[in-house]
């Protein structure tokens, strides 16, 4: 049936490697060690979701992983649907890691303005 090789075509395959080394999978298991040391809490979300953007995932493919880990954890643990449903999530571009995004770029331009400014302020202070 031409929709069912279709649907074929766009699943992920039992066979698929996930490697150790795969983004998706170490952000997967990062998540797994924040869960089982307790709550989930905002803060702990969100230095889960830089770390997501450190290794080239979106923000869509960081809570993705972080729901495929929680569903998984409340079945029991890691299994052969956990590894499926992490294949389903988009592989991160292959963007220079070094590169800063736009938001980070102009973070750090306004911390050395902000520098500059006291900088500025002290020497006429002293002056």
């Amino acid at each position: 049936m031409p929709g069912q090789m279709l649907h074929e075509r766009h699943t992920p395959s039992q066979t698929a490697p996930l490697h150790a080394g795969d983004p998706r999978w170490v952000f997967a298991v990062l998540v797994r060690l924040e869960i089982e040391r307790g709550t989930l809490t905002g803060a702990i979300h969100d230095r889960l979701m830089l770390s997501g953007e450190r290794m080239g995932l979106g923000p869509m493919q960081a809570q993705a992983l972080i729901a495929i880990t929680q569903e998984s954890l409340a079945r029991g643990g890691f299994d052969s649907s956990t590894r499926a449903d992490i294949l389903s999530v988009p592989a991160p571009s292959n963007r220079d890691p070094s590169e800063l995004s736009d938001r980070t770029r102009w973070m750090v331009f306004g911390a050395l303005f902000c520098w500059a400014l006291i900088i500025a302020g002290l020497m006429l202070i002293v002056a």
